[in-house]
């Protein structure tokens, strides 16, 4: 005579198992889709990786050639260019700049997002950087007239890598010198607080609005958040996106703020100190 209870109990029991053995079949089908899906997705990012470092690199020589021969037509002392002449020529080299910049940032973000960039960290002056950075740009401070100070004082070195933070300083230096009106004013500044230095650098352009000031560091971002946006401020939208991955490559931190319309945008940046 069989026991009823027993027989619920065992019953129960195995329709228990067989929901247990059709979740564990659906969990292992879905799991080979989701590990097929992965791998798939982590190819077309290596194709994208190798597409963008291929491309960036088989562009920038013939870009770089463009830019040579531009100039040399432009500062060619024989023979004198018309007013339209010039005018064509210079709008054509800025746009080969900005196109040579933009295969740049390409090259730097692919290296970066793909883990092939090794950092060289060593101890860093930052002073020298900041100097080299502004000798850099001095034909673009001098075109616009504009005014930089530098806020000169014994600072403690970094741990750094002193070529990737040398790009930082050129992208931030440029992003304020964009959006700062002619005869404008651009300040850097430095702040020691515990372990690290935070570095500032002050424009007084347009200034950001502050519901935007977040996305500043975002990828193709071109400050579409500014309250006024001059034409020739428009860049590729990677600088600052490429500020931050390095940065954040050395265990800083990089935000930014502003207080209003014309009121400018301040840029902070922080390193940890050397440690000796």
């Amino acid at each position: 005579m069989v026991n009823a209870g027993i027989f619920e109990f065992n019953f129960a029991n195995l329709i228990y198992l067989c929901v247990r053995i059709i979740f564990l079949f659906f969990l292992m089908s879905y799991g080979k889709a989701l590990a097929r899906s992965i791998i798939a997705s982590r190819e077309l990012d290596q194709l994208k990786d190798d597409f963008l470092s291929v491309a960036s690199h088989e562009l920038r020589t013939p870009m770089t050639a463009v830019k040579s021969y531009i100039w040399l037509a432009i500062n060619h002392k024989e023979g004198s260019l018309k007013e339209k002449q010039k005018y064509y020529l210079n709008r054509a080299l800025d746009s080969t700049e900005r196109l040579i910049d933009l295969v740049n940032g390409l090259l730097s973000i692919s290296r970066i997002e793909s883990g092939r960039l090794v950092l060289n960290m060593e101890k860093t002056d930052m002073m020298p950087l900041f100097e080299e950075a502004l000798k850099e740009l001095a034909p673009h401070i001098n075109e616009k007239k504009i005014k930089i100070e530098i806020e000169k004082k014994n600072l403690a070195t970094v741990l750094a890598d002193a070529g990737r933070i040398k790009e930082v300083l050129l992208n931030l230096i440029d992003n304020a010198l964009k959006f700062s009106p002619s005869s404008g004013l651009i300040s850097i500044s430095f702040e020691e607080k515990n372990d690290e230095v935070i570095f500032q650098v002050k424009d007084n352009g347009a200034g950001v609005q502050k519901e935007f000031l977040p996305h500043i560091f975002e990828k193709f971002n071109v400050v579409k958040s500014t309250y006024v946006i001059p034409h020739a401020s428009r860049g590729s939208g990677l600088g600052l996106y490429i500020c931050r991955l390095i940065v954040n490559l050395h265990g800083g931190r990089i935000w930014a703020q502003s207080e209003g319309e014309n009121r400018g945008t301040t840029i902070y940046f922080t390193l940890k100190k050397y440690a000796s």
